[in-house]
């Protein structure tokens, strides 16, 4: 199945039909001189000529359609492995896919000695937005900020939707100032984030709370936590801020 993919993928359908054609005939020519052959036949021209052209004329239609079925199948594969990864709304890895990417990442992160920061973000007064405008408006402002993370999150970050109105970021290879630089970005952008519904602006704020593995977290729960814990401190400090975990001495 993997190569089937990969030669879907890779070579475009009607190159793929002229292969098969082509196949097709030599296939049927040389099945003709094998017959020929054991059965001491006398060929004949005709019967060359027809062991060429029917298949040149049926191999086509049916290689198209059978690799319209093929290329089908390939497509729903790819749908479903999606759907099954990503978060429908935003484009971000839904909530298992993320956990399990960052599990992978943290646990080699841990064995290299690598500092790792995860970053958890709520948006502000989400209830509200729902309740003053409508759900719709509210999918709106959490396509949003889909868009807003993607824009910045880097090649190596993973970016997902824990459920709700939560996100959260994992950086690997990231020190508590880069997850800082990051975080104040993201507050930047949410609030200058142009969202009208129904012709009226949505105002986005997000609080930020965030935690790295720099001698205070030893498992990808317990990072989550402590992001968690600074993610409450931010929302009941003001919110529309960022707050970084800090261990008990």
């Amino acid at each position: 199945m993997d190569l089937q993919r990969k030669i879907i993928q890779i070579i475009p359908k009607p190159y793929l039909v002229l292969l098969i054609s082509t196949f097709s005939m030599i296939m049927a020519l040389a099945l003709d001189v094998v017959l020929v052959w054991i059965l001491n036949y006398d060929y004949r021209t005709e019967d060359l000529i027809g062991a060429i052209v029917l298949p040149f004329l049926v191999a086509p239609v049916i290689s198209w359609y059978t690799l319209e079925i093929l290329y089908e199948v390939d497509r729903l594969e790819v749908e479903k492995k999606k759907a099954a990864t990503y978060d429908s709304l935003t484009g971000l890895l839904n909530r298992r896919a993320f956990i399990q990417s960052c599990n992978s990442i943290f646990e080699l992160a841990k064995r290299n000695k690598q500092h790792c920061c995860l970053i958890a973000i709520d948006i502000d007064f989400f209830k509200k937005i729902n309740d003053t405008f409508g759900h719709q408006a509210g999918d709106n402002v959490l396509a949003e900020f889909g868009n807003i993370a993607k824009t910045h999150a880097k090649t190596c970050d993973l970016a997902g939707r824990l459920g709700g109105e939560e996100f959260a970021f994992f950086l690997p290879k990231t020190s508590l100032q880069q997850a800082k630089i990051l975080a104040e970005k993201l507050l930047s952008a949410a609030k200058t984030a142009e969202i009208i519904y129904d012709n009226a602006k949505i105002q986005l704020t997000i609080s930020i709370g965030i935690a790295t593995t720099n001698g205070q977290s030893h498992t990808l729960q317990n990072l989550l936590k402590n992001a968690d814990q600074a993610l409450y401190h931010a929302k009941h400090s003001g919110r529309d801020q960022l707050s970084v975990f800090q261990p008990v001495s």
